[in-house]
């Protein structure tokens, strides 16, 4: 029954709650259980009953104004922050016997002008100086997840239908920082492009229009392995085990596109002594061959013909139908939680993250029939956080926070897969809840930077500063 926590309490419960509902034990295991029996109380004021089934409706908004810089122009914007969008929730909770529990969840997101949201085509998306046109943002509705469960504490837990893959969320719900409303896990750059100093050109500009659009937006430039699919929710079939002494064991298998998707991950959360620790690691394969993550021409299985058209007739070939590569995705994080605030209130203190993943591209020119000259080189991430929790004021906790990452590789270049794209980003940024609403304000900076190994490239940096709201129902 802790996924009731998670659906009430999502903006002002701190996240060692949200991990608790991945690794149960831990609301039984120590000073985090009181905190969630509470929230657990709270939520049930929220419900729908009858005899034998409960309904819940809930959700958030969360919103931003955005100013950015990417070294030639720079514009101020309204937009849905991609980190955590804007949703609203409808569960289903039946209990037939004691330890059985059927569940269903329904979930709509709300993209409005969404930080990685399309525009008129899939290649592209929300930028310095293009925003979605009205009807656009009117239709930028999603379904994120529609799907039903069956739990146990005993033998475990399995979902069937759209939700999230056992992987998705090993970063996200190890970083106790409580600033995953404006980062997640570690940038903020959306649909944004890096741009040439010299000719001021986007990086890897979409032949089809002119060189006008990007291909390669910063959101892949910076993917952070977080996830075992394209977009970290699919139609899947999911299994959890129960929990061992904090631990527990997630799979999941999809079939999305033209191929599988299939992971698990091994999952860590309890109190040690007062200090609060959350750890997983996850593995993933994405034979999909979605275009995603990956896409590139002499990869994606066009035949040299239609290469070589593409080149001299941009708009010869479609880029629909251009695939991406097959790749494995190793990601591992850890949070740790110091109980050394002035206040010494609960979840407070000195917070630590680490989070890295390893993607090893299986790139099979012989079976497309491309030559490839040279090696696509795998993909490493390695980020880090450092943040500081406390009740400064009496309205709510106060979450600060700063970032330093490393991205390697974790996407192909378009053009030619022997480049590598190593991305940097630094940031800062403040939360403030106001507990008697319900909300959660925030201000951040990020600066990131794009060179390309193996190329005499040079790009302007991107630099951002956003300020939002987070006001949950």
């Amino acid at each position: 029954m802790l996924n009731k926590i998670n659906l009430h309490t999502f903006a002002t419960c701190s996240l060692i709650a949200l991990t608790a509902c991945n690794a149960p034990a831990l609301a039984n295991a120590g000073p985090a259980a009181p905190q969630c029996d509470q929230a657990a109380k709270k939520a049930d004021d929220k419900f729908v009953k009858s005899d034998s089934a409960k309904l819940t409706l809930s959700g958030w908004v969360n919103r931003a104004i955005q100013w950015a810089d990417n070294g030639f122009h720079s514009n101020t914007s309204y937009v849905s922050p991609g980190n955590v969008t804007s949703n609203l929730q409808i569960t289903g909770m039946y209990d037939p016997v004691p330890d059985w529990t059927v569940g269903t969840q329904f979930q709509i997101d709300f993209n409005q002008n969404g930080t990685a949201g399309a525009t008129t085509k899939k290649t592209v998306l929300v930028d310095i100086h293009r925003a979605q046109s009205n009807s656009e943002s009117e239709n930028s509705l999603s379904v994120r997840q529609a799907e039903f469960s069956v739990d146990s504490k005993k033998f475990g837990k399995l979902s069937v239908g759209r939700g999230y893959m056992a992987s998705s969320g090993v970063i996200y719900y190890t970083d106790l920082s409580g600033t995953y409303f404006f980062l997640h896990p570690y940038s903020s750059i959306g649909g944004i492009s890096f741009r040439h100093k010299k000719t001021g050109t986007p990086f890897n500009p979409n032949p089809q229009t002119g060189g006008k659009t990007t291909l390669k937006p910063g959101i892949l430039i910076f993917e952070p392995g977080d996830g075992g699919g394209v977009f970290g929710r699919n139609d899947r079939i999911r299994f959890d085990s129960p929990n061992f002494y904090g631990f527990n064991f997630s799979t999941s298998h999809s079939y999305q596109n033209i191929g599988d998707l299939f992971d698990f991950a091994l999952k860590f959360a309890a109190p040690l002594g007062g200090t609060i620790v959350t750890a997983q690691v996850s593995w993933a394969r994405n034979y999909t061959r979605d275009p995603f993550n990956g896409a590139n021409l002499v990869t994606s299985g066009l035949t040299l013909a239609q290469i070589f058209a593409l080149q001299m007739n941009p708009n010869s070939v479609d880029l629909g139908d251009i695939k991406g590569p097959r790749f494995d995705t190793l990601t591992y994080a850890a949070g740790v939680l110091f109980p050394c605030s002035f206040s010494g209130k609960e979840m407070t203190g000195l917070n630590f993250h680490f989070s890295g993943a390893n993607r090893k591209w299986k790139i099979h020119a012989e079976e497309d029939g491309l030559p490839l000259n040279g090696k696509q080189e795998n993909g490493l991430a390695l980020q880090g956080k450092i943040g500081f929790l406390d009740y400064f004021f009496p309205i709510g906790k106060t979450a600060m926070v700063a970032s330093y990452g490393q991205w390697r590789a974790m996407d192909v270049d378009f053009f030619d897969p022997t480049k590598t794209m190593i991305g940097t980003n630094w940031g800062a940024g403040i939360v403030q809840t106001i507990d008697v609403v319900g909300a959660s304000v925030y201000l951040r900076y990020d600066n990131y930077k794009l060179k390309v190994k193996h190329s005499d490239d040079h790009f302007k940096p991107v630099n951002i500063v956003y300020a939002g709201a987070l006001i949950k129902l």
